[in-house]
């Protein structure tokens, strides 16, 4: 009896059949009608929340981009005010006679001195208005807005590559669950045939044991044996259940097992690892993340040396002010009160002494280059035994699913044989069971072979640039 060897076969074919990773979040709904892989990735890649976020990304990279492109252009801004004062300042006046009386020449009676009222400030009103219009504009920054520029330009390349990382991974993850429903599916109907078998040899243990003819330990393997079984069952069963959900999360709605219409890849293509590798390198969305954040921190790096002390930056202001007391086109002689003045203004400022922040900053700057220049040497370097792992994961699954496949030819053979005999009352029932459930763990083995070599050739087509393509 072969019972403990399907056992195990289904534990690991229900254990990757159930890794399929779980999205965030879909939208949408899917048809009941067949479901291809093709419309499953087009109905995930339509729906997926991430996706849109990180396109999202890409969008806000590029007002990023405009926004340090426009700290060079020029600014015009507008401030007006109004004040009101209680207790307005009074003027200064010299009244007639303040100073007394003095002789008048040619007269006999003084007069007043001064004769007059003599106004040398006059009160001030209680109402102010002013109004500037201002216009800046930097003239020289060493380089540092232009600089700030670019160095937002590789923030939107940046976003364009985590764009083209999760469509990848989506890719992957959509056609593993696809897949994992599939290994599911297919695995659900040996199962129930081997429990139904399985079933039939207790029965069968028991009614030998009643009347003699069997131990109790054959009675309880073959007892342990069906629960087993019936744990596989269940296991299997949920495990469907779960890649179903995975794939409504994807697709936005619930599809049925059965509409699932893609297979397992027969066998793989022949795989060059010399011309894998050399794809892996030209597609390798990590690889270019590293390359681009090198790059931003080499800008980062002559944005801080073009902001250490000592260098200064020159701009220019002109405002045009104009300030009044009388309310405009109300008050009579408004325009007695009313002046204009315009100012042309060229200005600097340096910093002479920062405690050594911008050295900091700058030594941070040349670190963040160095990390990004090793670590792309170094996926660079790793790359070739990435590449192995995944042709060796390919090459042994597909060598394991033809050795699977002559097991399975034997295997029926063998329970060709059985059923011949028991017709012809050669063995028991019990016999003929056990080369059954042989039968289904070989054929259960040789799904999971397959399942294996599906998965491995995914993880391939990820690490490269999905030139393998499905027969």
């Amino acid at each position: 009896m072969r019972a403990d060897r399907l056992t195990c076969v289904v534990a690991a074919a229900i254990l990757l059949s159930a890794l399929a990773p779980r999205p965030a979040l879909a939208l949408g709904a899917v048809a009941g009608s067949p479901l291809t892989l093709e419309s499953a990735l087009s109905l995930a890649h339509e729906r997926s929340g991430s996706l849109k976020i990180k396109k999202l990304e890409i969008d806000r990279s590029g007002y990023a981009v405009n926004e340090a492109f426009t700290r060079g252009l020029p600014s015009l801004s507008l401030t007006g005010s109004s004040t009101y004062m209680t207790e307005p300042p009074k003027g200064i006046k010299i009244s007639q006679g303040a100073f007394g009386l003095a002789p008048a020449p040619g007269s006999q009676y003084p007069v007043a001195f001064p004769d007059i009222d003599y106004v040398l400030l006059k009160d001030t009103l209680p109402s102010y208005f002013k109004i500037d219009a201002s216009l800046d504009q930097v003239l020289w920054t060493w380089g540092k807005i232009e600089k700030a520029t670019r160095l937002a330009r590789l923030d939107v390349d940046a976003a364009r590559v985590a764009v083209q990382a999760e469509e990848k991974a989506l890719i992957r993850d959509v056609s593993k669950a696809y897949f994992g429903v599939v290994m599911a599916r297919e695995t659900l109907g040996p199962l129930r045939e081997a429990t139904t078998i399985m079933e039939g040899i207790v029965k069968d243990r028991r009614s030998s044991f009643g009347e003699g003819n069997g131990t109790k330990q054959d009675l309880l393997e073959a007892g342990s044996k069906a629960a087993e079984l019936a744990y596989q069952l269940v296991k299997a069963e949920q495990s469907l259940e779960t890649g179903l959900d995975a794939l409504e999360f994807y697709l936005g709605s619930r599809p049925k097992a059965s509409d699932l219409t893609a297979s397992f890849r027969a066998a793989p293509p022949r795989l060059d690892q010399q011309s894998l590798v050399e794809s892996a390198l030209r597609n390798s969305t990590d690889l270019e993340s590293l390359r681009l954040k090198g790059r931003q921190a080499a800008l980062a790096k002559e944005i801080r040396l073009a902001s250490l002390p000592g260098l200064p930056d020159l701009s220019l202001n002109v405002t045009w002010e104009v300030t009044g007391q009388k309310i405009p086109l109300y008050s009579s002689n408004w325009t007695d009160t009313w002046k204009n003045n315009l100012m042309i203004t060229l200005g600097g400022k340096v910093v002479l002494f920062d405690s050594l922040a911008s050295f900091w900053r700058l030594r941070e700057a040349e670190s963040q280059a160095s990390q990004a220049e090793l670590g792309a040497s170094e996926l660079t370097r790793g790359m070739g035994i990435q590449i192995r792992k995944l042709v060796e994961a390919v090459q042994a699954n597909a060598a394991l699913t033809i050795q699977c496949a002559a097991a399975v030819e034997l295997s029926a053979e063998r329970a060709r044989v059985a059923r011949i005999s028991r017709e012809n009352e050669l063995i028991t029932r019990t016999e003929e069971g056990g080369a059954k459930i042989a039968d289904i763990s070989a054929r259960l083995a040789l799904l999971l072979a397959r399942f294996q070599t599906e998965n491995a050739l995914l993880d391939l087509e990820f690490a490269t640039d999905g030139s393998l393509v499905r027969p």
